[in-house]
């Protein structure tokens, strides 16, 4: 299966947790920073896994529906990340 890299960033205004690509960088505030990182398949094994990081409730039903990644978003992260300048 396919796993994408996704971090978790904090600010003053609390987290946000999603895959790395140029549309969540530009969003997010100067003053962020990254607290963790980790891979996931789907979204929802990203936000199951930044729970269990969190030690928070995981919020997902057992039945919810859940897509994997696919090889194309894989390919458009790759790319973004050979070209990715990371704020510190």
């Amino acid at each position: 299966m396919i796993e994408l890299l996704i971090e978790v960033w904090e600010d003053d205004l609390g987290q946000q947790m999603g895959a790395v690509k140029e549309f969540n960088d530009v969003r997010r505030s100067p003053s962020s920073r990254t607290v963790h990182s980790f891979r996931a398949r789907s979204f929802r094994e990203a936000q199951y896994l930044y729970d269990i990081w969190s030690e928070i409730d995981s919020i997902w039903p057992e039945d919810a529906f859940d897509e994997p990644y696919t090889e194309e978003e894989r390919r458009a992260q790759d790319e973004y990340l050979s070209r990715r300048q990371v704020r510190k």
